[in-house]
């Protein structure tokens, strides 16, 4: 129904309603964006996907520096200790999965005691 100032006929805006859905449409879409960077950073993207759960698993990295890296990767019954830089990829050790006390070790201790033996 229009308003009416001093004699004059003056139409509803009507931004009310506007203002709810773009209000809405903001909130939709800050609630998409939310959710594409949890999927992102947490990498949930590759596990909807169905992505191949192999025999290769990542069992430890220690960051030595902003591009390098010292990782253990389980591949079948190795365990494989790998540094990582960004342009190379060295094999620094490797062995067989044991069950004793030396394999359950962690893996600052690990290092520490190849470091000691050489």
């Amino acid at each position: 129904m229009p308003n009416s100032t001093a004699g004059l006929l003056v139409p509803d805006a009507g931004t009310g309603p506007a203002l709810k859905v773009a209000a809405a449409f903001c909130i939709v879409m800050a609630l998409l964006l939310l959710i594409y960077y949890l999927m992102r950073r947490f990498n949930f993207a590759s596990m909807m996907t169905g992505a191949r759960r192999g025999e290769l698993e990542i069992v430890e990295r220690l960051p030595l520096g902003p591009r390098q890296q010292i990782a253990v990767v389980k591949y079948k019954e190795r365990e494989i200790v790998l540094g990582l830089t960004q342009d190379r990829i060295t094999l620094l050790d490797s062995r067989e999965e044991k069950a004793d006390d030396e394999n359950t070790a962690d893996f600052a201790g690990v290092l520490e005691k190849k470091r000691s033996d050489s």
